[in-house]
């Protein structure tokens, strides 16, 4: 998988707003609050919009988003319509989900059509990469579905 390649904040802010479109107005307006942050007290710094699907978090192993150093500030999830249990991890590992200590975020998706997100100003640093993974429990390493699965997108600076 590639190297983390940030572009232009204005550039990344309109691609999350076209994919936050038929989203809740609480996600719309996060993305909002987060952008507005950076503007005025990061000074606009480059980031990197990478989405993913259901599909990708349920291939064996996970799949590499991306590898490098970076800071996960945004998450946006939308879980499929199945009301089936799935929870969506991030790892920051260059390879695959198989190291437990490399698990730095959780999503517990239960509901149908579920919708979560998750901002932090700081970020969630990342030492060598970014997997993702479908696991059936939160705290259980058995591969999720992606009929079961959610798509969304991270935004990195």
């Amino acid at each position: 998988m590639a190297a983390f390649a940030r572009v232009d904040m204005n550039l990344v802010s309109h691609g999350v707003n076209t994919r936050l479109r038929d989203a809740s107005p609480m996600a719309q307006e996060a993305w909002r609050k987060v952008k507005s942050f950076y503007a005025q007290h990061r000074f606009a710094p480059p980031l990197q919009l990478i989405p993913f699907t259901a599909a990708d978090g349920a291939t064996a192993g996970g799949v590499v988003l991306a590898t490098g150093v970076a800071s996960v500030i945004f998450v946006y999830l939308k879980k499929t319509a199945t009301a089936t249990q799935n929870t969506l991890k991030f790892y920051d590992d260059a390879t695959d989900d198989t190291t437990a200590a490399g698990a730095i975020m959780a999503f517990d998706m239960r509901a149908a059509s579920n919708e979560q997100i998750w901002a932090d100003p700081v970020g969630k640093v990342l030492a060598t990469g970014l997997v993702v993974t479908l696991h059936t429990t939160l705290l259980g390493t058995s591969d999720g579905s992606a009929a079961n699965g959610c798509n969304g997108f991270v935004v990195v600076r």
